[in-house]
């Protein structure tokens, strides 16, 4: 059980005290599904009730919107933390922006080491590696506790977890050179990170060994070695290569093991769909995107390309009912209406379609793309409005032109 120790305005504080000799203190990730500035319900916790069995004390720093803890209830509840594990070994954990402030707030609840699974330097505006991922997130947000950044953590220890070919590998050197941080690159694994970790090493194993100070990096390397191979990161990665240089047979049988390595990753299907698409094979492209939206039925991207095999059968109704079902899934992406329009613009809707992508616009003002096509839509019309006026012209002058012939010859 946990109690709640504090509840604010930004952030919560809920505790579970073992009477244990380590104590975990984690940040929750940032929710995409949180209205931008506007606060929501406060998540349940990052990792609740998995590291008591592991004889940890458990603290869980909870968010109600994507502010990446920059507020001054954090130096509250930094307090309340701090008296709660005064005797014990005190860890960090977070991944992504939970990651970040599991680092950017160690030395301020006197951590003795953090856990940061793909962390970010820096995600304020003007930042020094131009990171714009979590953008809509600035409008709403004053990183007057960018504690990394200003070196006030520059004593920190710990661990950073990273995917060594994904961007956080910059955000990874730029922590190590404003702590002390010790990196772990990985070999697979986007952002974040931790789905491959927990699948090739186990997320509370490396808590439990790095709390007990037994965390070992080359032992580390060869369990990854010996349990990638099981996993569909090295697959989906052949799969990518080989497509990129046009062997797209190749990398469909890549994803074909991936799939079965990970059947339940909708991305996957998606990412076999569309090779399978781009080689005509349309019933096979069909039940790939199938798979994707039975596995995760609200992957938005599975409909949309499920449109486009109805569309290449020339069932543009259909086309049109995929993307409704993407948009009603994800209503704010400018795109998908778009996409919609393109539809029903092939199907011979030219009203609707131009209505739907001037809502592209509405979403997003400098969505270049959709004013282009707007612009060329409205050109063909205008061209061919006048195309119909002339050849009107013309059949009504052919038309006299025979009256008189006919008017003529009865002369």
């Amino acid at each position: 059980m946990h109690q709640t120790m504090f509840i604010g305005d930004d952030v919560a504080l809920d505790v579970h005290d073992g009477g244990h000799p380590v104590s975990i203190v984690t940040f929750e990730s940032r929710n995409k599904d949180f209205p931008a500035g506007a606060a929501s319900e406060f998540g349940p916790g990052f990792g609740r009730g998995r590291f008591a069995p592991l004889g940890m004390n458990e603290l869980l720093i909870r968010h109600n919107r994507n502010h990446w803890y920059q507020t001054a209830e954090i130096e509250q509840v930094a307090e309340l933390v701090v008296a709660a594990t005064q005797g014990t070994r005190v860890l960090t954990y977070g991944s992504s922006m939970g990651a970040y402030a599991a680092v950017n707030f160690a030395h301020l609840v006197d951590a003795d080491q953090f856990v940061a699974i793909s962390p970010l330097f820096d995600v304020a505006p003007g930042n020094v590696l131009d990171e714009r991922r979590w953008a809509e997130d600035w409008p709403h947000t004053s990183f007057d506790y960018n504690l990394i950044v200003s070196g006030a953590g520059s004593e920190s220890r710990g661990y950073v977890f990273y995917g060594e070919h994904t961007a956080d590998r910059a955000h990874a050197e730029k922590i190590a050179g404003h702590t002390r941080a010790t990196l772990v690159p990985l070999p697979f694994g986007g952002h974040p990170a931790g789905f491959y970790l927990n699948r090739t090493y186990g997320i509370k194993r490396l808590i439990a060994e790095i709390a007990a100070d037994s965390f070992e990096e080359p032992s580390f390397r060869s369990v990854l070695a010996e349990t990638t191979s099981e996993t569909h990161y090295p697959y989906e990665r052949e799969a990518k290569r080989l497509a990129e240089a046009g062997d797209v047979l190749g990398a469909i049988a890549q994803l074909d093991v991936a799939v079965e390595k990970s059947p339940r990753l909708a991305r996957l299907h998606i990412a076999r769909g569309n090779h399978l698409l781009s080689t005509q094979s349309l019933d096979e492209a069909e039940q790939a995107f199938a798979a994707a939206i039975s596995n995760d039925p609200q992957a938005a991207e599975g409909h949309v390309r499920l449109s486009y095999v109805h569309a290449a059968r020339r069932d543009f109704d259909a086309a049109v009912r995929s993307t409704t079902r993407a948009i009603e899934l994800e209503p704010g992406r400018p795109e998908l209406h778009l996409r919609r329009g393109e539809w029903l613009l092939a199907n011979g809707d030219r009203t609707s379609a131009l209505e739907e992508m001037e809502r592209a616009t509405v979403l997003r003002p400098d969505f270049t793309r959709a004013h282009d096509r707007i612009a060329v839509v409205r050109a063909r019309s205008t061209l061919a409005h006048r195309a119909r006026r002339v050849l009107g012209a013309i059949r009504a002058r052919v038309v006299r032109y025979g009256r008189s012939i006919r008017r003529n010859r009865g002369r």
